[in-house]
């Protein structure tokens, strides 16, 4: 979607981190910048949930406060 949309074959609707750089590089300009999307529920998935591995909760913890500190309107 990315792609084409710097290619000019339409528009996309992606969270600006994926495309901060292109932003600010000018290869996209940003439209519609007043609409908000739906949130939508954030999941993590594990294997085992009797095992989890360290770094899985490291990065599920990281995700969590993420959100909370971006005010983030997301289901955790």
């Amino acid at each position: 979607m990315i792609n084409a949309s710097k290619q000019d074959l339409g528009i996309c609707f992606v969270s600006e981190q994926f495309v901060h750089d292109e932003i600010q590089n000018g290869e996209l300009i940003p439209i519609l910048t007043e609409w908000v999307g739906i949130p939508r529920p954030v999941y993590v998935m594990v294997r085992d949930r009797c095992y989890i591995p360290n770094r899985v909760k490291i990065f599920k913890q990281y995700i969590e406060q993420y959100i909370k500190d971006e005010n983030v309107n997301y289901q955790i």
